[in-house]
């Protein structure tokens, strides 16, 4: 059973690392290009996640769905939805958790392309999650509801392309803001197979409430797309976590279904 001091004792420890599960829930970015009219993209990604520091450990298990919807020639909707299950250890004390850690809705407009270069902006709602103890009911730890704005440019030259992103998130809560920066890199094969790199930054830019979340964090990713037919793909990777502050670092690896139509 956990005692009044271990549901104190698992709070701390998360607030301390649940930033990183949330800075590093998903390893899918929207594409600068965006989609063709009526053209969907469907990512189906299983992840596992741990992080280790002094006696403290933490794992997550993260099933997620990730879409983009081309709604006309410049626009792009889209969104993803996370179920996350964690388990916790510090010492004697355990705890499991479980609940949505990512839900987002994103609208994205290309302003400017050529034949090898795109550049969109994007605005993105990330709505609040919560995640509930198992075992330290009624015990949660939330990330408040949040507005981004996001600038998106893509270069494609083959058989290398590279992809960079800019993104201000503002918490609509007592979470601190955010500056957003990915760069990302991508190699094809003449077999058909996709190499990724990449690498993300997420900087808090102000002050978080009492009860608000505030953490930096860097990340790097690599993953190998290999096509399975016309419109399905497999995708394999890892990720981790190179710096960081206000959270342990950890890292993961994953496995996504692509399919396009």
């Amino acid at each position: 059973m956990v005692t009044a001091h271990g549901v104190s004792l698992v709070a701390g420890l998360l607030a301390g690392i649940f930033g990183a599960i949330l800075a590093a829930a998903s390893t899918v970015h929207a594409s600068p290009w965006g989609q063709t009219p009526k053209a969907r993209l469907v990512i189906n990604q299983l992840e596992h996640y741990g992080a280790d520091h002094a006696d403290r450990r933490f794992g997550q298990l993260t099933v997620q769905t990730y879409a983009e919807w081309g709604a006309s020639p410049s626009w792009t909707v889209g969104g993803k939805l996370a179920q996350g299950w964690q388990a916790t250890e510090q010492g004697p004390t355990k705890d499991a958790r479980s609940g949505i850690v990512d839900a987002d809705l994103f609208v994205q407009r290309r302003i400017g392309h050529t034949d090898a270069n795109a550049l969109s902006v994007q605005g993105l709602y990330s709505f609040g999650t919560a995640i509930q103890a198992a075992l330290a009911d009624p015990d949660q730890i939330n990330r408040d509801d949040a507005l981004q704005i996001g600038l998106l440019y893509g270069q494609s030259g083959e058989p290398l392309f590279r992809t960079g992103t800019v993104a201000y998130r503002h918490s609509l809560g007592g979470d601190a803001d955010q500056l957003r920066l990915d760069i990302g890199m991508g190699y094809h094969t003449q077999g058909g197979r996709l190499y990724l790199w990449d690498i993300h930054h997420t900087q808090a830019v102000t002050s978080a409430g009492p009860t608000g979340l505030e953490y930096n964090v860097t990340r790097l990713s690599a993953s190998i797309v290999w096509p399975l037919s016309q419109s399905h793909r497999l995708q394999i990777g890892g990720r981790m976590d190179v710096a960081g502050r206000h959270l342990d670092e950890g890292a993961g690896f994953f496995i996504a279904l692509w399919s396009q139509r």
